[in-house]
């Protein structure tokens, strides 16, 4: 009924995949579970072969790294049952009925969003504040506010998909880099007339980065919508909708050469604040946006 698809690169997915191994078997319904490695490192990939030796898992390693997009075009084409979960592999499963929640809602011509959560408690290491106060803030909503914005709000992270809308929708694998992937795919689903459905079925972020990482990821991010933007104007951001209000109010030159005098400014602030606001980091977006 079922194919569980993880794409994998430096995490260990053990755990991950040995609590959906057991949902499954619980459930008694067909199911695989593919693991797809792109190219990790080895200690990753040593501590993730055990994988193969369980019942209705594939574990699978590429040679080379092929990036975000493509290596889930790939875990399409391995699948075999009529239903394609995705989720990320930095992941865990936070609900002993998560499998079961996703096969009650099932439906041939639907898309459906089950959401991110982040750890409850605040964590122990400052490092990981803004990582974790901003996925909280920004990502972790509940499906009542997502459904206000279905293509907007929608994540690659833990969505269900029926296999037959997967192989006319594919990922766009002209985009390598890490930012935006999923944004596009919603809009192909949108462009497509495929409704996405959310719901409250999250599974848990647990990857989280020190600032430097974290912020670094965040320019990549950038970096990628701004090589991707010209063939896809339409795109669908909150950063895009703000620069447009700048746009038609004659603001945008004025803020392009402020944020272009304050950013590094801005920059140095996020680094060295144990816990920087989030108006700072969207200021610094903007800035490291309008001036690339």
């Amino acid at each position: 009924m079922i194919s569980i698809l993880i794409p994998v690169y430096n995490t260990t997915v053990v755990e991950l995949v040995g609590s959906l191994q057991r949902q499954c078997l619980d459930l008694q319904h067909p199911f695989e579970i593919i693991c797809l490695d792109d190219c990790s490192e080895p200690a990753f990939r040593d501590q993730n072969r055990s994988l193969s030796t369980l019942e209705g898992v594939t574990y699978r390693e590429l040679e080379e790294n092929i990036g975000r997009s493509r290596i889930r075009n790939q875990l399409i084409s391995l699948a075999v049952q009529p239903y394609l979960l995705f989720m990320d592999g930095d992941s865990k499963i936070v609900r002993s009925d998560y499998l079961r929640t996703y096969i009650q809602v099932l439906e041939p011509s639907k898309v459906i969003y089950g959401g991110r959560c982040y750890q409850q408690k605040t964590p122990s290491d400052p490092a990981h504040f803004l990582h974790w106060y901003y996925g909280k803030q920004r990502e972790a909503l509940p499906a009542a506010t997502r459904r206000l914005y279905p293509y907007r709000t929608f994540m690659t992270n833990n969505f269900l998909i029926p296999r037959t809308i997967a192989l006319a929708v594919r990922f766009d694998e002209t985009i390598r880099r890490y930012g935006y992937e999923d944004t596009l795919y919603a809009m192909e689903l949108q462009k497509k007339g495929q409704k996405i459905i959310h719901i409250d079925n999250p599974l848990e972020h647990i990857g989280l980065e020190e600032r430097p990482v974290f912020l670094h990821k965040v320019e990549d991010a950038l970096d990628n919508l701004k090589e991707i933007l010209p063939r896809n104007p339409d795109i669908d951001t909150r950063l895009l909708r703000f620069i447009d209000q700048l746009r038609s109010r004659g603001l945008l030159l004025p803020v392009r050469l402020l944020g272009g005098l304050f950013r590094p400014v801005l920059r140095a602030g996020i680094l060295a604040f144990s816990r920087p606001p989030l108006w700072m980091l969207d200021l610094y977006k903007l800035a490291y946006f309008l001036n690339k």
